[in-house]
């Protein structure tokens, strides 16, 4: 029967690591990368770049980088396991001590059941991230919605996205390479229900030179449950009801329904405080603030300390028992 489940959805949704140019393959992966260069595509950063999956191994190797001449080793589904085997992978490739490489990328998740994508949209925003864009859309139950929209931009994003909508893809792309054979059920594979169940991922993607020095290397990744990816998430719930217009001044309330429409006009929140920040001299956090109870509520919102609460809890079962005794840690990242 295809598939394994039930599969553990990651928490630690990517992980990327820089290997210094004088670094050897261990002698096994160094044969074979030596006597199968097919193996090895085009890529514009690098050498090539080679998926070694059919060698048995779950990562994509980005060999001698143009300009430094480093490698990157990219692991993928790291979900499924643990720490300890993240590091047994790197070092199934090179002969290192994969503790000491520094990470050039992690993606760190948070699931939050029962909101619906669009439901954050007009709600949330990335503190110092300056744009918010949507990417896809598609139709449900006759209505056109939003499947995925991010704050920021790449490397260093927020990103939100209906997760049973990408894994029915997932699911689908699996029956199809299946053919004939039998394929372990939606929830059996990925342990939700295919039908009926609304979780949004939202994901903190750190990238470039802005991966903080708490986690700044494969070794610190012990450190993940006590660093907050989401600290600079921002969300107003709104209000369940409209304000009465006769409990407070009556310019406040055109004010806060103006600001309603005007979140609404730039495609939601993120949008609309930058620009309200470059029309009045910075002023936007605090009309963002003032008007919330203007702002669509979100039914089962959550805080962004709720939401790494979430992310903590899962990323602990994760890392365990690679974790140590807590440790505050700040999390100031770009």
């Amino acid at each position: 029967m295809v598939g394994v489940g039930p599969m553990r959805l990651p928490l630690i949704d990517k992980l990327e690591v820089r290997v210094p140019a004088e670094a050897r393959y261990t002698p096994d992966m160094g044969e074979v990368l030596h006597w199968q260069p097919d193996l090895f595509r085009y890529s514009r950063f690098y050498l090539g770049i080679a998926d070694l999956r059919p060698l048995g191994v779950d990562a994509l190797l980005h060999q001698c980088a143009r300009a430094t001449r480093d490698h990157k080793v990219e692991l993928l589904d790291t979900g499924a396991i643990g720490l300890g085997e993240m590091i047994a992978r790197i070092e199934q490739i090179f002969a290192v001590d994969a503790r000491s490489l520094e990470v050039m990328r992690i993606d760190l998740a948070a699931d939050i059941q029962g909101v619906p994508v669009h439901a954050f949209k007009g709600n949330v925003r990335g503190k110092w991230k300056r744009s918010a864009r949507e990417i896809g859309r598609y139709s449900m139950v006759g209505k056109l919605g939003v499947e995925t929209f991010t704050l920021g931009k790449r490397p260093n994003i927020y990103r939100f996205y209906n997760k049973i909508a990408e894994l029915q893809h997932q699911y689908a792309l699996l029956k199809r390479r299946a053919k004939d054979n039998p394929v372990r059920s939606f929830a059996d594979l990925y342990g939700y229900a295919e039908k009926g169940l609304i979780v949004t991922r939202i994901e903190r993607q750190i990238g470039s030179n802005c991966v903080p020095k708490e986690i700044a290397t494969v070794g610190k990744l012990v450190h993940l449950p006590d660093f907050d990816p989401f600290h600079r998430l921002q969300i107003l719930v709104g209000s369940a009801k409209e304000p009465d217009p006769e409990s407070m001044d009556f310019t406040a309330y055109l004010k806060g329904r103006g600001f309603r429409e005007f979140v609404i006009e730039q495609g939601g929140l993120q949008n609309a405080v930058r620009l309200a920040n470059k029309l009045s001299k910075g002023n936007g956090a605090r009309f963002a603030k003032t008007f919330s109870n203007f702002l669509p509520s979100v039914e089962n919102a959550l805080t962004a300390e709720q939401i790494f609460l979430r992310y903590r809890e899962s990323v602990l079962k994760q890392l365990a028992p690679a974790v140590p005794a807590r440790e505050e840690l700040s999390s100031r990242f770009c």
